[in-house]
């Protein structure tokens, strides 16, 4: 389900990253869902994936993002988003389905905030992506906050995306500061070696 770009576009950018969706799409494996118009209910937003998820037997619904499904919302719902969200989120769990989202994080380089609703407690799994600064260059940042009842790595490592997928980068350890997104140095940077493709 998309509050932003319309369907194509996605299948254009995710062509540019070197994922071909068309098929998926075509044979019913994927289906898009392009929710832009405002002023919904959340009762409106959940008949319409709801509806999407039972037709197709989705076992996974990805939302993107949390920050335009609050601006596709009537006013007097964005008052109580956070409720509205746990109803969306609860209806697609009791299904059996797992929920995908993204949200845009407040970029205050100062502090890590991941929302500003406070809406962390809805997931099991987080994963931070942001922007930082490296050497005089804007870098890509990636990290896991959490995996309920889980172990996990602690790292935070640079990556890139390109042509042919998504490159992880070695473990940000010559850094403090990382997820104030303006780190200070504390050793000599190694490089890019162990770098990882996921394609």
């Amino acid at each position: 389900a998309t509050f932003e770009e319309r369907p194509r576009e996605y299948l254009r950018r995710a062509t540019a990253v070197g994922l071909h969706l068309e098929d998926a799409v075509r044979d019913g494996r994927l289906q898009m869902l392009y929710m832009r118009p405002l002023d919904l209910s959340m009762d409106e937003i959940l008949c319409e994936i709801g509806q999407k998820a039972d037709a197709t037997g989705a076992g996974l619904v990805a939302i993107d993002s949390l920050s335009g499904l609050e601006v596709a919302l009537a006013p007097h719902f964005r008052e109580s988003y956070r409720e509205s969200l746990y109803r969306l989120v609860r209806t697609l769990t009791e299904r059996g389905v797992t929920v995908f989202m993204t949200v845009e994080a407040s970029d205050t380089y100062t502090e890590l905030r991941l929302s500003p609703h406070a809406i962390s407690f809805l997931a099991d799994d987080l994963l931070l992506q942001r922007y930082i600064e490296l050497d005089g260059q804007l870098k890509r940042m990636l990290g896991v906050v959490k995996m309920r009842e889980s172990r996990h790595s602690t790292e935070l490592r640079s990556y890139e995306i390109t042509s042919t997928g998504f490159v992880l980068g070695s473990w940000l350890r010559e850094y403090r500061g990382l997820t104030t997104g303006i780190p200070e140095r504390t050793s000599l940077w190694s490089g890019d070696a162990g770098a990882e493709t996921r394609g």
